[in-house]
């Protein structure tokens, strides 16, 4: 469940941010569509923190809810320009995982 709503973060946050939309509004948007509560909640709490100047993958890793990788791809998309293909990235690996995870619960 936790690697779904990974996806759907990166996947949301990639496309709006792309869209040129302010990171404050893009992060309200990710919040409805993680499709999970506590994401919810937690991206909710990020974009507080982020509207007050805090770094991104500052308030994700305080969140302990995004994998190590997830938090620092985050930084080095942010820092270098290319969120966008970085969160990309981290949908596709997610995706990937989340697809695995059901299928080992298969009959």
């Amino acid at each position: 469940m936790h690697q779904a709503a990974i996806a759907r973060f990166a996947r949301t946050l990639s496309t709006t941010f792309a869209a040129g939309v302010p990171l404050v509004e893009v992060l309200e948007s990710v919040a409805g569509a993680t499709g999970n509560l506590v994401y919810s909640r937690a991206v909710m709490q990020m974009r507080e923190e982020v509207a007050t100047g805090q770094a991104l993958q500052r308030s994700m890793h305080r969140r302990n809810l995004f994998p190590h990788l997830v938090v620092q791809m985050t930084a080095v998309g942010k820092e270098s320009g290319v969120l966008e293909d970085m969160l990309v990235s981290t949908k596709k690996r997610s995706t990937t995982r989340w697809t695995a995870s059901v299928a080992c619960w298969s009959p």
